[in-house]
């Protein structure tokens, strides 16, 4: 086992998400220290020049979450915002396990129409 470590399994991320769609999986932890609490999150932030953005849309809160554990999580995906990805900006749908004030980890994933990411920009012939 590693010093400290936070496993974040979501069922089917390969094949991205529709809106309104469930997200469902597991997250375990095994940490050295017991953190006062472990949340769980569903999020999305940007990423790219200027101003960067994020939101928290859901998350579940495991108190007393001891050393080492365990807990399954199911959200329902909003119906905006998409995925996308642009040449200034990108937009990016995450599971965020944050342990007390000392450990977190991210798992990303797509939301969008077609369980695709939205492409801003065209390449020129």
């Amino acid at each position: 086992m590693a010093d400290n470590e936070i496993d974040i399994k979501i069922e089917n991320r390969e094949r991205g998400f529709e809106p309104g769609e469930e997200i469902r999986g597991e997250v375990n932890w095994f940490l050295k220290k017991e953190p006062e609490f472990v949340d769980i999150r569903l999020f999305w932030h940007t990423e790219g020049k200027g101003t960067t953005d994020s939101e928290a849309v859901d998350s579940k809160t495991i108190k007393p979450a001891g050393a080492t554990g365990s807990s399954s999580f199911t959200f329902r995906l909003p119906d905006s915002p998409n995925s996308f990805s642009g040449k200034l900006i990108s937009l990016i749908w995450g599971i965020e396990v944050v342990a007390g004030s000392d450990y977190s980890a991210a798992e990303f994933f797509t939301v969008a129409p077609g369980r695709k990411e939205i492409e801003l920009y065209q390449e020129r012939a």
